[in-house]
């Protein structure tokens, strides 16, 4: 249960990261874009250094943010499976185990008491 937490949260957190790297290389690229017209005035313009380094990191955190992504969803997926397949076949642990999870994802919830 943990994992797929941790999973959701560095998804969450490398799109916010990505996000805010775009808005900072499209505010840098403005700037520094002093001359609007695009005439031979302006053919000299670079484009600045820390935009293709911001744009980098932005980029290698929105992968980061869908290959978690993906993972979190195949994972969330696949125990979702399980615990149908458990119930199908008559688990009498299947309400223990769903007791358990549940007061792990409520930490103020009791744990039931271990019982055969």
């Amino acid at each position: 249960m943990r994992f797929r937490r941790t999973l959701g949260v560095a998804a969450i957190v490398g799109f916010a990261v990505a996000a805010v790297s775009f808005a900072v290389v499209d505010v840098t690229t403005s700037i520094s874009k002093a001359c609007r017209p695009a005439g031979p005035s302006c053919a000299h313009e670079a484009i600045p250094v820390i935009a293709v380094a911001v744009a980098a990191l932005g980029t290698l955190a929105l992968v980061v943010g869908v290959v978690t992504a993906i993972i979190w969803v195949i994972d969330a997926r696949r125990e979702e499976r399980e615990e149908e397949a458990r119930a199908a076949a008559g688990d009498p642990s299947q309400e223990e185990s769903a007791q358990h999870r549940r007061a792990l994802d409520h930490d103020d919830e009791a744990l039931p008491p271990p019982g055969p």
